[in-house]
């Protein structure tokens, strides 16, 4: 089963040196997860195109905090289907690295756990789109 994978965001206090390179981590993550996992396939959102068929994997990097040796993130993923909200409320996701670790490490844990799940319940039938 093809799973749509992205947009990658960011919130809009995390600046844009910051948050490019995890946004990118993102969307390598989530398609090393979905090709990891057996029965699903990654496919990228076409440029221009609003509403994939089928299901739709995404995210969002809502907090980004480093201080000293220490980083923290939180993400936000939510799933679509057909192009509509689903029956499933917004997942969140949080970890913490140290140096050596990098907020990158930390984030890309986030994500393979949270599409993780997020796949298992699409599996499972659990996911359906809402209304």
């Amino acid at each position: 089963m093809e799973i749509t994978l992205g947009p990658w965001t960011a919130d809009k206090g995390i600046s844009k040196d910051l948050s490019k390179p995890l946004t990118e981590a993102m969307g390598d993550e989530a398609r090393r997860t979905v090709k990891r996992t057996e029965g699903f396939e990654p496919r990228e959102v076409p440029v221009g195109e609003n509403k994939s068929p089928g299901f739709n994997i995404f995210g969002k990097l809502v907090k980004l905090t480093q201080q000293g040796r220490t980083s923290e993130v939180k993400a936000q993923f939510n799933v679509n289907v057909d192009g509509f909200m689903a029956n499933v409320a917004t997942v969140e996701g949080k970890a913490s690295a140290t140096a050596p670790m990098t907020a990158e490490d930390a984030l890309r844990a986030v994500v393979e756990s949270r599409v993780k799940g997020l796949l298992e319940a699409i599996q499972a039938g659990r996911v359906r789109r809402q209304g």
